[in-house]
């Protein structure tokens, strides 16, 4: 089944809502925050159900907090035909979602009045001059 990149972003909207449960145990200063039980479970149900509406074969899954991963799990197969399973040191390829990041940095830098839309990036007269490439690879 492919999944729509409109269907990409709410899903990962979503998973960023995974962090809910973790809300009441980041207040805990001295310990590291652990999920219990039953978040766990409802992580692994989530991720479970994700992984047969869109026939995802391998998913894998890190919570992190205070620079620590208090939570990962790893789902599904990294490697179906060797029936070799997803383990969380798997590597994955991001897709499209740097493009959102991207965009939500750009237009925060724009909320901030740093930049507008109609500002030149690339080349000679723009905000990273020819730092990142020279003519001809730019058009000015």
């Amino acid at each position: 089944m492919m999944l729509p990149r409109r269907q990409f972003l709410y899903l990962s909207v979503g998973a960023a809502a995974l962090s809910g449960p973790f809300s009441a145990l980041a207040q805990l200063s001295d310990t590291r925050p652990q999920p219990t039980q039953a978040e766990r479970a409802a992580m692994s149900d989530l991720a479970r159900a994700f992984m047969e509406k869109y026939a995802v074969p391998g998913f894998s899954i890190a919570v992190g907090h205070g620079g620590t991963i208090v939570y990962q799990d790893a789902f599904g197969w990294a490697d179906q035909g060797n029936k070799e399973a997803v383990s969380p040191e798997n590597l994955f390829r991001i897709a499209s979602v740097t493009k959102t990041i991207t965009s939500v940095t750009i237009f925060s830098l724009i909320e901030q009045g740093h930049i507008t839309l109609t500002d030149k990036v690339f080349g000679p007269s723009a905000i990273t001059g020819t730092d990142y490439g020279h003519p001809p690879t730019i058009r000015g």
